[in-house]
């Protein structure tokens, strides 16, 4: 869901998509960047458009799971706290702010950036449902203990607080 550009790790997904051979489908969200003709063109991905909103939220909760693929330095991935969000356990590069999000085999998966077999071997876990539900119900787990709105208002009063503390 999101940018189709190189940076994001595009075109990582689509060649692991094209050696994958689980039983999951690979599906893309959205209708901006370089790379949307690759994937429009690809035999082993689908393409659904732009999403947004409750049909967003609906798609990431019915995934098995979202790729982040990226290989840039996210500051913070906020499509993984959606993903947590909904339940939906994240495979992601281990790079930048993701992978202090993802916790490895817990609410999710982390493999080597740019490494196209490592994320091959990570979407196996796709057809494993035993396994995919218990890092589903820690996904959900990690959202409500740390990243749901009333935990972020309370984190900032008391960076806030400690500012005020501190300047006295």
């Amino acid at each position: 869901i999101g940018r189709f550009s190189s940076e994001k790790g595009i075109n990582i997904l689509l060649e692991a998509s094209e050696i994958y051979q689980g039983k999951s489908q690979i599906y893309f969200a959205g209708n901006d960047g370089d790379l949307l003709s690759k994937i429009k063109s690809s035999k082993k991905v689908k393409h659904i458009g732009f999403v947004s909103g409750d049909k967003k939220n609906d798609i990431i909760k019915k995934a098995k799971a979202i790729i982040i693929p990226s290989i840039c330095y996210e500051v913070f991935g906020m499509s993984a706290i959606e993903s947590f969000s909904q339940g939906t356990p994240v495979i992601s590069s281990k790079i930048g702010g993701l992978q202090s999000l993802i916790e490895d085999g817990y609410n999710g998966l982390l493999f080597k950036p740019a490494d196209v077999q490592d994320l091959v071997r990570k979407m196996n876990i796709l057809d494993d449902k035993g396994e995919i539900e218990r890092m589903s119900k820690n996904a959900r787990n990690t959202y409500e203990a740390k990243y749901t709105p009333k935990i972020h208002y309370q984190m900032l009063m008391e960076v806030y607080s400690n500012l005020i503390c501190n300047k006295k």
